[in-house]
């Protein structure tokens, strides 16, 4: 019983750390909306889909106007989180899509040398509305809305 409670600490205690990184509102009435949180994301530098698979690169948006149309299109429905357990066992990784930030300069750091890092990464399944968001310190998986879902999936290899 204490390992959990430290467990669940812990998880709080990273999620507020991180909290500035990407914030995930959760509303009980309407799901995951996206719409709440899209402030936070548009601080992604960079964005890259690859192939789940094969790691074959699908596109990468690195400019202002390319992020902002890619995250357009995803803000246009409410998602619902799920449960991981919910997402079909059949269902395999079709995109992963990998959201970058440049790290926070700090004192005497040249701002040359400050590098991108990975905030997350959101994987696509093959046939299904479902997308997977994995942060360092857990997992969460909602369920898209058809608009979403068909922009997400326009980018797998036919």
């Amino acid at each position: 019983m204490k390992k959990l409670i430290v467990l669940m600490l812990a998880l709080l205690c990273y999620a507020g750390l991180l909290g500035g990184c990407v914030a995930v509102e959760y509303k009980p009435d309407s799901g995951f909306d996206v719409r709440a949180g899209t402030d936070d994301l548009k601080k992604t530098q960079q964005i890259k889909i690859t192939d789940a698979a094969t790691g074959k690169v699908l596109a990468v948006f690195d400019g202002e106007r390319e992020i902002e149309q890619f995250l357009g299109q995803l803000d246009e429905d409410s998602w619902k989180i799920r449960d991981l357990a919910e997402t079909p066992p059949e269902a395999e990784r079709e995109c992963a899509i990998i959201m970058m930030q440049t790290e926070t300069v700090k004192a005497g750091m040249d701002p040359a040398d400050a590098k991108l890092t990975q905030l997350c990464t959101m994987y696509t399944y093959s046939g299904s509305n479902c997308l997977t968001m994995e942060f360092p310190f857990a997992s969460f998986t909602f369920t898209l809305g058809e608009t979403a879902a068909e922009y997400l999936h326009s980018f797998a290899e036919q």
